[in-house]
């Protein structure tokens, strides 16, 4: 899968299933997941601490609930729900980043570090595509540059790995259309700009 370059930052409409919003992920309207300080604008001293924390009621009331046992320095999570309701997580640690899952809303957890051609050294992002086991992560590496993964078996491998740019700015938010599978990478670099895949 390749990705093209289009600077124009367009309206998207990524499906109707499952709505993630910056760490709040919905697999329909009732039941959702947050990770991290996603609740309350922050993690650690910016913020309330890190955590998973699910809803039952649209949003109305969320409750803590037991997360996946990170490795040490477990930063920046992000999380995403697939259209079978299993919910994902990715942490960014010391020395990499991991990915979690749970198919039992939160009860358990499975944790398997990242394989990456490039270390995460800044933001990691996590999203789902259509069906079922199909993950994308993006990250930045600080000396190469953003880069987008995916993974068509729940994150065990990543075999399709592909630089967008180079040394950057900003990594954005990671996109993906739950219709077509179009993949949409925002970042910083003398300039907003937008990576797109469409396979």
């Amino acid at each position: 899968g390749g990705f093209e370059l289009d600077d124009r930052l367009v309206g998207l409409d990524l499906g109707e299933r499952v709505a993630d919003v910056d760490g709040v992920a919905f697999g329909d309207d009732t039941h959702g997941i947050a990770f991290g300080g996603a609740l309350c604008g922050g993690q650690g001293a910016t913020g309330c601490p890190g955590g998973v924390w699910r809803t039952d009621d649209g949003g109305a009331t969320w409750t803590s609930f037991p997360g996946p046992a990170s490795p040490a320095g477990g930063l920046d999570s992000n999380g995403a729900i697939d259209a079978c309701g299993t919910y994902y997580m990715t942490d960014l640690y010391i020395g990499g980043s991991s990915i979690d899952w749970t198919t039992d809303h939160g009860q358990t957890w499975l944790t398997t570090p990242l394989s990456l051609a490039s270390a995460p050294g800044d933001r990691q992002w996590i999203e789902t595509g259509p069906g079922c086991g199909v993950l994308y992560t993006s990250w930045t590496n600080l000396v190469t540059g953003t880069w987008v993964a995916k993974s068509t078996d729940g994150g065990l491998t990543w075999p399709t790995q592909v630089q967008v740019s180079g040394a950057t700015d900003i990594i954005g938010n990671l996109a993906v259309d739950k219709t077509s599978g179009d993949v949409y990478q925002a970042y910083a670099q003398g300039g907003y700009k937008l990576a797109v895949s469409h396979n």
